[in-house]
Parts: structure tokens; C-alpha cells; sequence
């Protein structure tokens, strides 16, 4: 069969084009060109002198359609005609195929040539999602009442949030009862988030029992929520380790976190034994050891006084390669501080330097307070002088008190009151432990003037005294021989005693005053017979009075 020669479409040209048709990237000049015309055809008239070139090829259809020649012909090859390009011969296969392709005439573009032809892979834009048909956009599968109430249900989660951190938990439970009057169901995060209050205020039953209501309710509980859970157990004094059993035992794999607070819980009552079970089943669990986990089994030895163990798991821990915080060793040696090694507290603190770990302030400050068990007062000075030379730790306001107790445990009261007053100009506001111990030197070295400053100080800042502070200041003004303040501040905080055995206590912690002050003073034994039997004639004063 003879092959016809090829055919070309030729296009009468255009006076007047836009300059969208002569610049521009070929996508540019494609949307152009059916803005205007109103068509995707490329053997339109127009689009050989609109369309220069090899852009008119990369023309596709907007929508793809069956083509409606399907099944007019066995096989076939066919090439859309192009207005630039020869169309190649046709080769046909079958009877009267020919017949058939001339009476069509050129095949559209949007008429879907044969399989072979077009693109098989359309754009992107193009496609259809693989999964179902989505479903209306004003249903969306949810209710709008049910999108309602998760919103109202995320306000009530962030107000209890601001609870939380603020540890008000009365808050946190009369938003959650506003919460169910408004037709709301709480979630997960609503009781994540009261447990998580009262892990810090330490209130193992208010979590508990909310732990009830979500299995009642059937509220999800996730890892997350018994983390809380047991961490409030934890910290319950002493801890809950029934419950902290219960639920450790109820996580199918419990994480990194819940094995820390488990064994911390342990530690404080004392349990060397179970503590070292669980890091080994923290082992066979493939669960890296942390800090956390470190301080937690070097308390265990702490509590339970093998000091000497405890430096040499510490040893033990840094052969291993795992990482030893100053909090481990600020635990070993606040113990060593207290029983009154403070040797074998300094050799611990040169340990810790040596592999590496920076001091922090409240490691200076332990080391500050040993110095103190053991009336070293200028090897407390020179360690506070060594801190703020060699470190940028100013000092706290605990530092500030560690030296106040050496200067009252060495009898030099006028340089407790020098440390007071460079605490009154420090950032870091006086407490009642500041107060009290400001009295004491004071009454130590018999300055009424300076237990009138301490007065005034309390007064001005418009702090709560307590019993303890109002009976050193008071025990203070008789020891400085002025009765009429003594009677003053005593009927001042007689109103604040709400009961008999309060009032009692509160002489006796008067006594204690006074016995401190003779104790840190020079004064011979009648100077505490005087005070003695002055604080006598006062009780029975307001005994004669009841």
C-alpha cells in the first residue's frame, strides 16, 4: 500500500499578539493561548504562529476521556497531527482500518489517543488520591457538637495547666467539676494534667482516685498517665511503695523514666535491694542508664549509710562510661557533712573535679554547711572565698546562712549580723531562717539595737512571723533587759496562738532562746537565772490571766 505524503496545517498569521505569546516560559505562552482561544486543540488555525516550536508539544489535556473511536478498529498506531510537524505514516492493521481514520479526521486532544501515544503517567494535580473518595466537607465524620465540645475541653486543659503550675489543686478540681456540669467529658490530658499537680504537692489519693474514675469512664490510659501516677506514689512521705509496685508491674514495658522513679521511691525508704533489682532490670530491658539513674542508686547507699560503697559505685559508674551529675556526688557529701567527716567530704569534692564535673553553687553550699557541723568557721570563709574567685557563683542566700550558723557556733556573733546585713543588700530576700539566726546573734552578743533593727526589718517587709522566730525575738529583748518590748511582742503574738498547748510551746521554745544564748555567750550563770525566772514570772502572769 502506497504511504500518502505528509499532511501540514498551516495558520493565517496574527496582526495583533499579546506579549504573553512572545515571551515568556512555555507554560506561560501554553496558558496564554487557551486563555484566548478557549481551547487545547493544537490543530487549531491559530497555534502555529502563536505557538513557535517545540512548547506546542508539551500541550496536554485538562481532563482525560475515553476516546470515542474505541473499538472502530482491531490495531493501530496513530500520531496526533501537528501544525509544525509532518505527520508520519500511518501503518494500519485490519480491514477498512484506513477508511475509518480518514473519516474521523485528526484526532482531538482531549479525545484521549491510544494507550501507546499518551502519557500513561499524568501530572501531579492531576491524579486521584489512591484511597477513598473523602468523605463531604461539612460532615467531615465528626458532629459539630462534638467539635464543640473538644474545644471546650482543650480551654479547660490550658486553665488547669495555669493551676498546675501555680500547685493549685483545689483549682484544678473545681475546673474539672465545671468541666463534666458543662456536658464535657474529660480526656486523657485533662487527668494527665491534675496528676501531674498533684505529683507537686504531694497527694498520692487525690491521684489515685482520679486513676479510678478514668478506668470507670473508660478514659485511655497511656504510659504517660501511669508515669504520673507512680511519680505521685513516689513522692509521698513516706512513699507509697505498694502502690509504686502496682503500678510498675501494670506497664507492659516500662520506660526509662518510670525504672528512675521507681527506684528513687526505693532509695528514700531504704530498699538497697529492690533499687539494684530494678537496674538490673533495666539491663535485661536494654535501657540505657542515666543521670537520673545514677543518683537514685547512689541514694540508696546514702540512706542506708554505706558511705564508702557509695564512692566506690561512683568509681564504678564512671569505669562504665555512664555520666555521674554533681547531685550524686552533693548527696555523698552532705552525708559525709553531716556525720562529721569532712575530710572524706573534700576528698569526695576533689573526686569530682578530677573526672571532670563542674561544682555548682549548691555543692558549695554543701560543702559550706559541713564546714559548719564541725565549727570550722575560716574553712568555711575560705571556701566561700575560693567560690566567688574561681567560679561566677555569687553566693545564695542558703550560702549566706551556712556562715551565719559558723559564726554562731564559734561565738562570734557580730560577724553573723556583718553576713545578715550583706543579705539585707543582696538580690536575695531575708526569710524567716534569716530572721531567727539574726536574733540569735543579736541576743548572743546582748545589742538591742540591732535585735530593734531585725524588729523593724520583719515589720517592714510585712512578713508572717513564726512561733520559733517570735519567741527568739522576744527571748532576745529580755536578754537585752528591755521587759516592756519583751511584754509588747509577747501580747502582739499571744493573738496568733489559738490554743493552751501553743501558748506552752511557746514558752518553751523561749527557754530554748535563752539557753542558746547562754550556750554562745561569755555571761556568767545569774545573767540565765535572771532571764529564767523572768520568762517563769511571765508564764504565770498569763496563767493568773486565764
Amino acid at each position: 500500500m502506497q504511504t500518502p505524503p505528509p499532511t501540514y496545517v498551516l495558520a493565517p498569521p496574527i496582526t495583533q499578539r499579546s506579549s504573553a505569546f512572545t515571551r515568556g516560559s512555555p507554560q506561560c505562552r501554553r496558558h496564554a493561548f487557551r486563555h484566548q482561544f478557549n481551547t487545547t486543540d493544537i490543530n487549531h488555525p491559530a497555534a502555529a504562529s502563536i505557538l513557535p516550536g517545540p512548547s506546542l508539544s508539551r500541550l496536554r489535556p485538562t481532563r482525560r476521556l475515553r476516546p470515542p473511536h474505541q473499538g472502530r478498529f482491531t490495531t493501530s498506531t496513530a500520531v496526533v497531527q501537528s501544525p509544525f510537524r509532518p505527520v508520519p505514516p500511518i501503518q494500519t492493521f485490519g480491514p477498512d482500518a484506513q477508511q475509518h481514520i480518514h473519516a474521523l479526521g485528526p484526532i482531538p486532544v482531549h479525545d484521549n489517543p491510544p494507550a501507546d501515544v499518551r502519557r500513561t503517567r499524568p501530572r501531579r494535580k492531576q491524579r486521584r488520591p489512591p484511597h477513598r473518595s473523602r468523605p463531604p466537607a461539612l460532615d467531615n465524620h465528626i458532629r459539630e457538637t462534638d467539635i464543640i465540645q473538644k474545644c471546650a475541653v482543650y480551654s479547660y486543659n490550658v486553665q488547669m495547666k495555669t493551676m498546675a503550675n501555680k500547685k493549685d489543686l483545689a483549682g484544678c478540681l473545681s475546673l474539672l467539676d465545671d468541666l463534666r456540669s458543662a456536658g464535657c467529658a474529660p480526656d486523657k490530658y485533662t487527668y494527665s494534667t491534675i496528676m501531674t499537680c498533684c505529683s507537686r504537692v504531694h497527694a498520692p489519693d487525690v491521684a489515685m482516685e482520679l486513676y479510678n474514675k478514668m478506668i470507670i469512664e473508660k478514659v485511655q490510659v497511656d504510659d504517660y498517665i501511669r508515669t504520673n501516677l507512680l511519680t505521685c506514689a513516689a513522692n509521698a512521705s513516706p512513699p507509697r511503695l505498694d502502690t509504686c509496685a502496682l503500678v510498675f508491674k501494670s506497664t507492659r514495658k516500662p520506660s526509662q523514666v518510670m525504672c528512675n522513679v521507681m527506684m528513687d521511691a526505693y532509695a528514700r525508704a531504704g530498699l538497697i535491694e529492690e533499687c539494684l533489682s530494678t537496674y538490673r532490670h533495666m539491663s535485661l530491658q536494654s535501657l540505657r542508664a542515666d543521670k537520673y539513674t545514677v543518683s537514685a542508686l547512689i541514694k540508696a547507699y546514702v540512706t542506708t549509710g554505706r558511705l564508702d560503697e557509695a564512692v566506690d559505685k561512683i568509681h564504678e559508674m564512671h569505669a562504665a562510661g555512664l555520666e555521674v551529675n554533681a547531685a550524686a556526688y552533693g548527696q555523698v557529701m552532705d552525708a559525709f557533712g553531716r556525720a562529721g567527716s569532712l575530710d572524706k567530704a573534700v576528698r569526695v569534692f576533689d573526686t569530682m573535679t578530677l573526672h571532670g564535673v563542674e561544682p555548682t553553687q549548691i555543692t558549695y553550699n554543701i560543702l559550706i554547711g559541713a564546714c559548719e557541723q564541725v565549727s570550722m568557721t575560716e574553712h568555711a570563709f575560705e571556701i566561700y572565698e575560693e567560690m566567688r574567685a574561681m567560679t561566677s557563683f555569687p553566693g545564695d542566700r542558703y550560702t549566706l546562712h551556712c556562715l551565719m550558723k559558723c559564726c554562731l557556733r564559734s561565738m562570734d556573733g557580730w560577724r553573723a549580723l556583718d553576713i545578715y546585713r550583706r543579705l539585707k543588700r543582696s538580690p536575695f530576700p531575708c526569710n524567716q531562717v534569716s530572721y531567727r539566726l539574726a536574733v540569735t546573734a543579736a541576743g548572743q552578743i546582748m545589742d538591742l539595737e540591732a535585735v530593734l533593727e531585725v524588729a523593724d526589718d520583719i515589720a517592714r517587709h510585712k512578713s508572717k512571723m513564726r512561733h520559733d522566730t517570735a519567741a527568739f525575738l522576744t527571748a532576745a529583748f529580755i536578754r537585752c533587759s528591755d521587759l516592756e518590748a519583751a511584754l509588747r511582742y509577747f501580747g502582739d503574738h499571744l493573738k496568733h496562738l489559738s490554743s493552751e498547748d501553743a501558748v506552752v510551746r511557746f514558752f518553751e521554745m523561749m527557754c530554748t532562746a535563752l539557753k542558746a544564748f547562754e550556750k554562745r555567750s561569755v555571761e556568767s550563770e545569774k545573767d540565765f537565772e535572771y532571764t529564767s525566772l523572768v520568762v517563769k514570772e511571765m508564764e504565770r502572769s498569763w496563767r493568773r490571766g486565764q
